[in-house]
């Protein structure tokens, strides 16, 4: 047994060498969970077909399905369903909910927040301002380190622009290096 605090410190991080994947940091998990979105994801979307299960599909159908695709894109890199922490709409105190946190051990979690991009959130400059504050709210309120802003869109309409919104989102967050923006165009094939 170990007889402090330091030594039990000790003991975890030399058990935690032997059973967990290399995630020592918030760093490394944002990094897997950008590869896992990068990857996995966009290759569900694009070319197995997601786009037209998308197809004017609810947000809390892609969240659904998408924690589902999280999980398995984990196991296919080794990480244990029992490691790592998928949360889908936890209530904050002040009662707003992040679409999905995700945490690894100890590590500080990951907050993943998508919208659609017909959302009204992000149909003008002054609400995705608006938004930004409520993002980070998000990202304070778990103590996450960092936050992952998906953006699709689903519906083939001419207007907004996907391309547009995205560079309008990385132009309002320039100054949140801790805020990272992703866009999924499920109406890119046809």
């Amino acid at each position: 047994k170990p007889i402090d605090f330091l030594e039990c410190i000790k003991k975890y991080n030399k058990i935690k060498q032997y059973t967990y994947q290399p995630i020592n940091a918030a760093e490394d998990l944002v990094h897997i969970v950008e590869e896992v979105l990068d990857t996995d994801i966009k290759r569900w979307v694009y070319s197995e077909g997601a786009e037209k299960l998308f197809d004017n599909a609810p947000e809390a159908l892609i969240q659904k399905t998408l924690r589902t695709e999280f999980e398995n894109a984990f196991l296919r890199r080794g990480f244990r369903s029992n490691k790592i922490d998928i949360y889908r709409e936890v209530q904050l105190l002040d009662d707003v909910r992040p679409d999905f946190i995700i945490s690894y051990g100890f590590i500080q979690g990951i907050i993943v927040e998508i919208k659609l991009l017909h959302n009204h959130e992000l149909s003008s400059e002054s609400r995705m301002k608006t938004y930004k504050k409520k993002l980070l709210r998000y990202v304070d309120g778990t103590r996450s380190k960092y936050g992952l802003f998906l953006v699709f869109r689903i519906r083939n309409q001419p207007t907004p622009d996907l391309q547009q919104t995205i560079q309008q989102l990385k132009n309002i967050y320039r100054d949140c290096d801790h805020i990272r923006i992703k866009d999924f165009d499920c109406m890119e094939i046809t």
